[in-house]
């Protein structure tokens, strides 16, 4: 029962007995007055009458959902802003029930699979979901206080997602200025702070995008004052994405957009301790495809949600305003996390992360004179942080910048942050072109730290030297602790000392050797490859390919050896089973229940159950890997198509009464598609810019000339020294692989 949050929802009875320990916390979107503890009120304002259409049910069960998670979240504790009760009161287990309008989609098994996932991510808590039918549940009108009748300027074309900060407005611009054409703005208003600077930035964006000024949708949400305990607000972006996803559903649309640029998206942690919901996942690529899974089950077909500023620092979104003539707007948008000490003559805080990097990111885009140093109510440069954790916060966001900005190649990054590996398969094409493209992304972020922070010592100097600003602020700290300036404590630095992997050593050794053109080494660590290949340094991301050619880079057999012998040497056994345990081949009669019976996985995959002799222990085990790997997003998409097709067949001759091959002849063709796609992988390389990537290519055809060539040969070959389904490595002369 450990900081569990029982949430009844909609009017229904609080859960009593038996729960000692546990929040119980009732919420009512459907009879809303003020003086009840469980009020919560949904206003959608300013929809234009005739954008107004009706929307399946399963939408405004979509947008209570939405609300009822976005408000538990805000109204529940996490025990604490210090990061010592991190893991313990930090996170949350969330058992919501919930009036549903369509119990069946919402109880199904692929929903609640999706939901759980895309919120646990998202916020690093734990949701359990219970869907009850609805009764006297309203409808979408409950949400629209009223619908606006003036002159209507047109359909929009894409719903966007806007904040009103750096970020939103940028892709605002963009879209409705430089592009033209016409959207629908849904902007959350969580404090009506900001309501008339939102509407004083809508004017002027207007007023630049002239007969394409975008049109609002204001988002309010009303609780009672008991109900706002948590700051940290992870689940914001699921109720934005769920309006978003609503209106566009009006629209005839299939799709919204996020505009954040890509540094704060990937959002690397800052150091050990911000992990989880405290690095925050609001436009994380994971989310956004997650977004998706769900939005697609609730429409019926596919949806995207997208963020085309993935590859933008926050510098390149302030020069696309500033090139889009609307610079004197950038004053008028707020970036601020610390809304709740908003006023008209500070916006901004200065202290927290978000105004560190947005002031940063103006005097880097070219747009100081656009943003009032006034407005921040401490000095992002000069002013005194009296408080250590926003000296902290400052000191994590240099030393990220710093170390980012050093990085040299992808191995360099993951041996940093080792988590980015799980990212690279949601950003689109080979996970190799992914990180790099990861790479040039926070270099040139650090980059515009460096130059920024350069300018401003040097703007400062006399200050500094005359020491006339406080010593508490970020030049002083910077100045008076020199190359330091933002190191760990050095307790940190000992327990990272102690915890070096061998690989990240060994990748520290080989920045410091000098590499000669006859070197040529590889090795595993932190999810990565590191690369040396005559002299000249990469990474491959890990994939099981990577682990068959170096065992023959490493180990060239006196012999060709068979598939089975290399997957035994490599996997300690042959085979993959059905649920990808390693086994012997004779090991399929033992394949885990855990697949459900062979008829149930068929049915899946091809819409017909075969019984029988078709149940027989190898068949399950086949459909279960061709499954799988036409599934796997980290494999390419011609061996997953491959997959797909060698299933269809195998279903179709099974049907007819055709045999297996038998366990040596699946592991050789195995064996075959997974290097044969490899060496094309790394034959066809390109860099982050779509440049030919020089080491990966030529260490491609090398692999294609000494062990492709003499295992498989050429069309006319049947097999290495005339054996089907065997491999070997022929080295030249002088090459010898190491770790």
């Amino acid at each position: 029962m450990d900081n569990l949050c029982i949430i009844p929802c909609g009017g229904q009875s609080p859960i009593k007995g038996g729960l000692d320990g546990a929040v119980v916390l009732p919420l009512n979107l459907w009879t809303p007055q003020k003086n009840r503890p469980d009020y919560l009120r949904l206003e959608l304002e300013d929809l234009h009458g005739k954008l107004f259409k009706p929307v399946p049910k399963q939408f405004e069960d979509l947008l209570e959902i939405a609300t009822y998670v976005y408000c538990a979240d805000q109204a529940t504790s996490r025990g604490g802003l210090d990061v010592d009760t991190f893991g313990g009161r930090w996170r949350r287990r969330f058992q919501f029930h919930i009036p549903v309008r369509e119990p069946d989609l919402w109880n199904s098994a692929e929903m609640q699979k999706a939901l759980a996932d895309t919120l646990g991510f998202l916020s690093d808590d734990v949701f359990e979901f219970t869907f009850t039918a609805a009764k006297h549940a309203p409808g979408m009108q409950h949400y629209l206080p009223g619908l606006r009748d003036d002159n209507f300027r047109g359909e929009p074309q894409q719903v966007v997602m806007f904040s009103g900060g750096l970020d939103s407005l940028s892709g605002a611009v963009e879209e409705a200025v430089r592009c033209k054409r016409r959207l629908m703005l849904v902007n959350h208003r969580p404090t009506d702070k900001l309501n008339n600077v939102h509407r004083r930035l809508e004017a002027l964006l207007a007023e630049k995008a002239g007969n394409f000024a975008p049109t609002h949708l204001h988002v309010h949400i009303n609780k009672n004052s008991d109900l706002n305990k948590n700051y940290t607000q992870r689940t914001r972006s699921f109720l934005y994405v769920a309006i978003g996803a609503t209106v566009a559903q009006m629209l005839g649309q299939r799709n919204v957009r996020f505009y954040e640029n890509g540094v704060v998206s990937l959002n690397l942690p800052v150091c050990a301790q911000v992990l989880g919901s405290r690095a925050t996942r609001t436009t994380h690529p994971r989310v956004l495809q997650d977004y998706g899974n769900v939005l697609g089950l609730v429409a019926g077909e596919k949806f995207t949600v997208e963020n085309p500023f993935i590859w933008e620092t926050k510098g390149e979104i302030v020069e696309r305003i500033v090139k889009a003539d609307c610079a004197e707007l950038i004053g008028h948008s707020v970036s601020c996390a610390h809304t709740f000490s908003f006023s008209n003559e500070h916006p901004h805080c200065g202290t927290c992360s978000q105004c560190i990097d947005r002031r940063f990111g103006v005097i880097a885009g070219g747009a100081e004179a656009f943003d009032p140093i006034a407005g921040y109510a401490t000095d992002i440069f000069t002013g005194s942080r009296p408080q250590e954790e926003d000296r902290m916060m400052m000191a994590l966001y240099l030393e990220r910048a710093k170390r980012v900005a050093n990085i040299k190649a992808a191995s360099d990054l993951i041996t940093l942050f080792p988590e980015v590996v799980r990212t690279l398969k949601y950003l689109g094409g080979s996970p190799l072109a992914a990180a790099e493209q990861v790479v040039a992304l926070h270099k040139r972020h650090g980059g515009e730290v460096k130059r920024v922070l350069e300018e401003m010592l040097k703007r400062y100097s006399a200050k500094i030297v005359d020491r006339s600003i406080p010593k508490d602020c970020l030049l002083r700290i910077v100045y008076d602790s020199g190359p330091a300036a933002s190191r760990p404590e050095p307790a940190k630095k000992v327990q990272k000392a102690q915890e070096t992997p061998l690989a990240e050593k060994q990748d520290e050794r080989w920045e410091r050797e000098e590499l000669s053109k006859d070197t040529f080494r590889l090795a595993y660590g932190h999810k990565a490859w590191s690369l040396v290949f005559a002299g000249k340094r990469d990474v491959l991301i890990d994939e099981r390919a990577v682990k068959l050619v170096e065992h023959l880079l490493k180990s060239p057999p006196d012999e060709p050896i068979h598939a089975t012998e290399l997957e035994k040497c490599v996997d300690g056994h042959p085979v993959l089973d059905g649920v990808g345990r390693i086994g012997q081949p004779e090991d399929f009669g033992h394949v885990p229940v855990a697949l459900g019976s062979v008829g149930g996985v068929i049915e899946e995959a091809s819409g017909r159950k075969l019984a029988g002799k078709d149940t027989l222990p190898a068949l399950r085990a086949k459909v279960a890997e061709l499954k799988a790997a036409s599934e796997d997003e980290l494999l390419p998409e011609e061996e997953r198509e491959d997959a797909r097709q060698e299933l269809a067949g195998l279903l179709k001759a099974q049907s007819r009464g055709g045999k297996f091959a038998d366990g040596a002849s699946r592991s050789a063709e195995r064996v075959r598609k997974q290097i044969k796609t490899f060496i094309k992988e790394m034959k066809t390389a390109k860099g982050s810019r779509g440049q030919p990537n020089m080491v990966l290519q030529a260490f491609g055809k090398h692999l294609e000339d000494h062990l492709w060539m003499p295992s498989v040969g050429a069309k006319n070959r049947i097999g290495a020294a005339g054996k089907p389904g065997c491999f070997t490595y022929e080295p030249p002369k002088g090459v010898r692989w190491r770790d």
